[in-house]
């Protein structure tokens, strides 16, 4: 990895593409976890929280997804984008 496609979260964890898809990592690197729906993913970016991550799923186009950490499930948002921050005021940001 050249560290482009490596996202920090503010509870320490980190996300990144890699072979497979979406791979969370926790803050003390003890869990590594792939996001099983997110094999076509990009994009990742943390919630201010660390709760959750957006990612662009692009299996049918680019369909903005959020992954829920805690409970291993995802939800699509917006089916087109090409990326998406939460603002700490909870404002989401897409292009």
């Amino acid at each position: 990895l050249d560290g482009s496609r490596v996202r920090y979260g503010r509870q320490g964890q980190l996300a990144f593409e890699g072979r497979g898809g979406l791979w969370v990592v926790s803050p003390d690197g003890a869990e590594v976890r792939r996001l099983v729906t997110a094999a076509d993913g990009s994009a990742p970016r943390f919630t201010p929280d660390g709760r959750g991550l957006f990612y662009v799923d692009e299996r049918q186009g680019s369909r903005l997804m959020y992954y829920d950490i805690e409970r291993d499930d995802t939800t699509q948002v917006l089916a087109q984008a090409t990326e998406a921050e939460l603002t700490d005021d909870g404002y989401l940001l897409f292009g």
